[in-house]
This record gives C-alpha cells, sequence and structure tokens, in this order.
C-alpha cells in the first residue's frame, strides 16, 4: 500500500490485516490498479475524512463517526437562474428581468416562478440565490410550493436545504413592500453518494 501523504507519513504495509485503524487524509481516495490514489481535484465538492482501514482491508469507509461519501456535483434544475434573459420565468405584478437580474418593486406580494417543473416530492434540494440592493421588505423560496424557505430582510447570498413536500415549481415571492433585487438562483437535488472503491 502506498503511502497516505498529506499529513499521514510513514503510513505503510506495517499494518496488519487483522488491524483496525482511522486515518485522516485530505482526499477521498480510489483504488487504482492495487494502489490508493487521491480522487481528482474537482470531482468533490464536500467531504466526510474520516477512513478505516479495516480487517479485510478493502478500503471501505467505516459507518462512525459519520457516514463517509461525498456530495454529487448534481445537475441543475432551474432554467436561467442567472436572468441572463427575459425568459423561463413567470413574473407576477412587480416583477421585472434586467441587466441579469430579476427586480422586485414594492406594491404588491408576488411571486417570480420558473417555467418548468423541477421538482418531486420527496426531493431533498438546495438551493442559493443572491439578494442585491435590498431597500425594503422580503423574499423567501418556495420549494415545490409546499414548504417555504426562511424570510429574508438583507443583502447577501444564501443556501437552503429541505425536503420537497408538494409537487410544483420553484419560486421567490416578495412581500408586498418588497423592495429588492434577485439573481444566481441554483437549484439542485442534494444527494450523498458512498465511496465506491
Amino acid at each position: 500500500m502506498p503511502g497516505l501523504g498529506s499529513g499521514v507519513a510513514g503510513l505503510t504495509d506495517a499494518v496488519g490485516a487483522d488491524s483496525t485503524m482511522a486515518v485522516i487524509v485530505d482526499y477521498f481516495w480510489e483504488l487504482v490498479g492495487g494502489n490508493l490514489q487521491p480522487l481528482a481535484r474537482g470531482t468533490v465538492s464536500d467531504f466526510h475524512d474520516a477512513w478505516d482501514i479495516d480487517s479485510d482491508a478493502d478500503y471501505m469507509p467505516e459507518a462512525l463517526p459519520n457516514n463517509e461519501g461525498y456530495w454529487d456535483d448534481m445537475p441543475e434544475l432551474v432554467t436561467n437562474g442567472g436572468f441572463d434573459t427575459d425568459s423561463d420565468w413567470t413574473k407576477e405584478t412587480g416583477w421585472t428581468i434586467s441587466d441579469g437580474k430579476a427586480k422586485g418593486a414594492a406594491g404588491t406580494q408576488s411571486n417570480l416562478t420558473t417555467v418548468n417543473n423541477p421538482l418531486t416530492v420527496g426531493d431533498t434540494v438546495e438551493i442559493t440565490y443572491t439578494i442585491s440592493d435590498y431597500v425594503a421588505g422580503s423574499a423567501k423560496a418556495f420549494f415545490g410550493g409546499g414548504n417555504a424557505g426562511t424570510v429574508r430582510t438583507s443583502n447577501g447570498t444564501f443556501t437552503e436545504i429541505d425536503v420537497v413536500t408538494t409537487n410544483g415549481s420553484f419560486l421567490i415571492q416578495k412581500s408586498d413592500d418588497g423592495n429588492l433585487n434577485i439573481n444566481n438562483i441554483s437549484v439542485k437535488e442534494y444527494a450523498l453518494t458512498s465511496l465506491d472503491v
């Protein structure tokens, strides 16, 4: 077995077949041609780093202290989340799209809704969006027309994770006094894939 590098110096074939030990590493590792090699950067967006070299030396992750694996880089579910064009969204009163932003003007509570229906009941989704040019009011995300996200009342980039409970398109809802802009909307399924080596 090769050295595991990156802060784990001196680990060699001296690890016995009946030994169990935890190793903290900086990368996910895969078994290639009988050797452990780090997965290429960019293939893993988040990870747990406790590993188990167990008695049958199959290098599979241990169940504890956490569930090892990686978060897949899942495909984008919404179209035109960057508002590059005035399309793919239904704009109720108070919303316009221009200059790469969806712009909400005060006057009435209203929704900005995707034309496509990317969400399915039971999906766990991660949504990220940015509020800019905030003046007043609030905005919140709706997941599949059911669960409402956190009410936001300031500029910033926000991330939320929720389980979809009702089929429907993804939408942003602003309050009646909402005077703010939205851009960089991203909605992806949040799925853990076990390490397979």
